[in-house]
């Protein structure tokens, strides 16, 4: 009875491992009877302990559920605690099994479980590619664009497949990679047969380009920090030191190669921003949360810093800011996101957008290439956003250009017909058609302030785009164009000076709806001060744990956790959760001992 309540059990950690495969749903289900049966078998076979320092590690490790579920008092949409609670109630029942019972579990099932949860990261990584060329089917050029810029290869999978079945989200599957890698380092050092050995460093260098390749901030982070606790623990002084400045000087060479990533750079500007004056361009979202959080707590009471809004008005009391500061007067620039345009909110059409790929006016370097695609047949190579004007007006639309490969720019503001090409070489209108007013303002370094101004009356285009040398709308193009573009102005009236509109990001929070992307934030808006202190105390205890005993898994767990905790809301998705649980339940419990008989 015992042997079978036992493979029952490994059957059901082993489908909560198996998350990155399975609908959301079923490993959900899978830990809930993995739960229902280990707590009824050890009632039944009196096999909970609830001795006073069992008692201790289940309060360090759950008080801060505790107190979020005392926060649904307070909260004032009930039903919204209700639900979040029951979502998060794996925070509470897995301490209470990690702290009172014993798993059946010895150390080779531990070890064959967590080689199992390998080989599924791994069939993961061999499913992104499948779904790419099944669903994808990109040609040779986009296949290689593809491999030099993970944010396309993301974008096309999540426009072709099904994300409630399986999820791309580079900063989840990355947790579970960056555990196979340094789970597959640790085990090399273990590993006496030779073909052992090589399995494990090519798992090891496999999981470790994907890491780098996604790119995701805290996990590369994460993987690089572990690696260098790994090595310092298992190897001698001198062999550390010869291989931690080779895996410094590789490291580098993969951020210098990587830099013009838009996650790579608006983490590298974050930390910059952090420990200097200066500007630097970050465009992050959670800039905007971390304000509507700000202007909460200036609009309320201490009590409320001290103990939270309550679990269930926490994210209604931050979309509600999102709103209200979004509906507030904003300035006279009319389009958002006007020196990001490889942000979604300009549609491209043939063409590509290499961000931060020089200095702008503004004297930083976030003006971006537009590059156009080759084509034997005519099209047009532009990228544009949707105007709505309110009634029949004088608008104006502008744009800081300035030549590469190309010398011309064309603009249009309106329908087709209404646009207006210019020269960037000499810095003149070429040709006009259908509009009241075009010129051309110059500025240092070849830079040109390029404006049009028409009447528009109905929907229509603000569009950016290159042309040929007989300044055609459409032509083919047998050689790659491009021009550097930043500063865009859409604009009632005549031309103005060029200012950013300022609430791009909180329009892309309030229209998204975005959660505090932060655990940590996540705990000090919903249970205060008090909240997030107790947290932080369970995440400093598994530390603790792990550098008291110097195992290297549970650190890098560790450190996986702590650090994204801090850029994403992990525990309130379910990849996230389910992460979470399954390596607490493996790593956090008590070993069986080993039956010899």
């Amino acid at each position: 009875m015992k042997t079978s309540l036992k493979k029952i059990q490994i059957v059901l950690i082993c489908l909560v491992g198996f998350y990155p495969l399975l609908k959301f749903d079923w490993s959900s289900k899978a830990l809930i009877l993995f739960c229902l049966v280990t707590i009824v078998e050890s009632i039944f076979l009196k096999r909970i302990n609830f001795g006073i320092p069992k008692i201790k590690n289940f309060l360090l490790l759950g008080s801060y559920y505790i107190l979020l579920a005392i926060s649904l008092f307070y909260s004032e949409d009930k039903a919204a605690s209700l639900k979040i609670l029951v979502q998060l109630s794996p925070l509470l029942i897995i301490p209470f099994i990690v702290s009172f019972i014993d798993l059946p579990f010895d150390k080779k099932n531990k070890d064959n479980i967590l080689h199992f949860f390998v080989f599924v990261n791994m069939i993961y990584s061999f499913f992104i590619i499948y779904m790419l060329f099944s669903k994808v089917q990109p040609n040779l050029n986009e296949l290689i664009s593809f491999m030099g810029d993970y944010d396309k290869f993301q974008f096309k999978l999540n426009e072709n497949i099904n994300q409630n079945f399986i999820l791309f989200h580079k900063p989840y599957y990355s947790m579970g990679f960056v555990f196979s890698a340094i789970f597959s380092l640790n085990r090399l050092f273990y590993a006496v047969k030779k073909i052992e050995k090589t399995v494990y460093i090519v798992l090891f260098i496999y999981f470790a380009l994907w890491i780098v390749y996604a790119f995701s901030f805290p996990n590369v982070i994460a993987l690089f920090i572990c690696v260098m606790v790994l090595l310092y623990y298992r190897l001698n002084k001198r062999v550390f030191i010869v291989f931690s400045s080779v895996a410094l000087i590789f490291s580098s060479f993969l951020l210098v190669h990587k830099i013009k990533d838009k996650d790579v750079k608006r983490g590298v500007n974050f930390i910059k921003s952090s420990v200097s004056d200066s500007k630097y361009e970050i465009n992050d979202t959670r800039l905007e949360i971390y304000k509507s959080y700000r202007n909460l707590i200036e609009k309320n009471n201490f009590s409320k810093v001290l103990f939270g809004f309550g679990v269930g008005d926490a994210q209604r009391m931050l979309i509600d800011d999102y709103k209200k500061r979004f509906s507030q007067k904003s300035g006279r620039n009319l389009l958002y996101f006007s020196e990001e345009f490889n942000s979604d909110y300009w549609y491209k059409h043939n063409v590509s957008v290499e961000p931060n790929n020089i200095r702008s006016p503004d004297k930083i370097q976030n003006a971006d290439l537009l590059v156009s695609k080759i084509s034997s047949f005519e099209r047009s190579y532009n990228i544009s956003t949707k105007v709505f004007p309110e009634d029949k007006e004088l608008y104006t639309l502008s744009v800081f250009a300035k030549k590469n490969t190309s010398e011309e720019l064309i603009v249009r503001l309106g329908n087709i017909d209404q646009r207006v090409v210019f020269d960037l070489n000499e810095g003149f209108v070429r040709s006009a058609k259908n509009i009241m007013d075009a010129g051309v303002i110059a500025h240092k370094k070849q830079w040109y302030r390029c404006f049009i101004t028409t009447e528009i009356q109905k929907e229509g285009l603000a569009l950016f785009g290159l042309t040929n040398s007989e300044a055609a709308y459409k032509f083919a193009s047998e050689e790659e164009k491009s021009v550097v573009v930043w500063g865009a102005q859409l604009e009632k009236g005549i031309l103005t000076k060029y200012t950013k509109n300022d609430k791009e990001l909180l329009k892309y929070a309030f229209e998204k709806g975005l959660n505090s992307h932060n655990n940590y934030l996540f705990f000090l808006m919903t249970s205060g001060i008090v909240g997030l202190v107790l947290f932080l105390g369970a995440v400093f205890y598994l530390f603790y744990k792990s550098i008291r005993e110097i195992n290297i898994i549970k650190l890098t767990f560790c450190f996986i956790i702590a650090l994204n905790f801090m850029t994403e809301n992990i525990l309130s998705r379910h990849w996230g959760l389910m992460f979470f649980t399954f390596m607490m339940l493996l790593l956090f419990t008590k070993e069986a001992k080993i039956n010899t008989k």
